[in-house]
């Protein structure tokens, strides 16, 4: 699911414990929100500092059979709010939930595999539900992806995913209540580990898609659009080197 387990943060307070036997794995275990920078449980990054001393909780498994692979996580945010249309409540926590999958497509395509994922945040915004900068506050997102082997030191892969927009905060407008809409992006890139230079990953990007329909948003570049709804393209390219070692 993730390299670092369920939650991947870079600085927390936390405690779980982890069974796992036969491909099948199980996590539970509670985090102190007031310290949690970083990365939250699905791998965003995040700040989930809280001021009210609550702990969040999460669980979830993992199965790895043969070929395939599926993983379920909840995590309950103490600090979740309630935004409609009609303002923000109080505090009151809530769920986010993510399950995941991929089969390996390696006997037909060298390399190759599949995922496909889908997150949900309950019926608040939480700490745990994000995509990328595009919306503030998704309540849904779902996406695939789809790898393989070029050659023995290049990797292809290729991804889409579909974000719901949920209500949100105008960060340009204090206290200003936002529908954002529904966010879509493609991204195409690979990956190389050149031979030449061991523990060297140098990864190239390229990404497009739209925002729809939202009465304002915190694209980069966008953030000062407000007003009635709106249709917002973007696009862009990355390029990263790490070393490992």
């Amino acid at each position: 699911f993730y390299p670092d387990g369920y939650y991947g943060f870079d600085d927390a307070t936390i405690f779980d414990y982890t069974f796992a036997a036969d491909g099948f794995s199980v996590t539970v275990g509670v985090e102190d929100p007031r310290l949690s920078y970083g990365r939250d449980a699905f791998g965003n990054a995040t700040n989930n500092g809280g001021t009210d001393g609550d702990v969040n909780f999460y669980a979830g498994f993992n199965y790895s059979g043969e070929g395939f692979g599926v993983a379920f996580t909840a995590v309950h945010d103490s600090l979740a709010q309630d935004v409609t249309a009609a303002g923000i409540a109080a505090d009151r926590g809530e769920w986010a939930y993510k399950v995941s999958a991929n089969l390996d497509l390696s006997e037909f395509v060298p390399g190759g595999v599949l995922w496909g994922w889908y997150v949900d945040d309950g019926d608040a915004n939480t700490d745990y539900v994000h995509n990328a900068f595009q919306l503030e506050n998704p309540e849904q997102i779902w996406g695939v992806a789809f790898q393989m082997n070029l050659t023995d030191e290049v990797e292809f892969w290729v991804n889409y995913w579909d974000a719901d927009g949920g209500y949100g905060t105008a960060g340009q407008c204090a206290g200003a209540i936002i529908d954002e809409g529904d966010s879509q992006q493609f991204g195409v890139g690979l990956n190389w580990f050149p031979s030449a230079a061991p523990g060297f990953h140098i990864k190239t990007t390229y990404f497009t898609g739209e925002i729809e329909n939202s009465a304002a948003n915190t694209l980069a570049g966008l953030a000062g659009v407000t007003g009635g709804a709106i249709d917002a393209d973007f696009d862009g390219f990355e390029i990263s080197v790490r070393r490992d070692f």
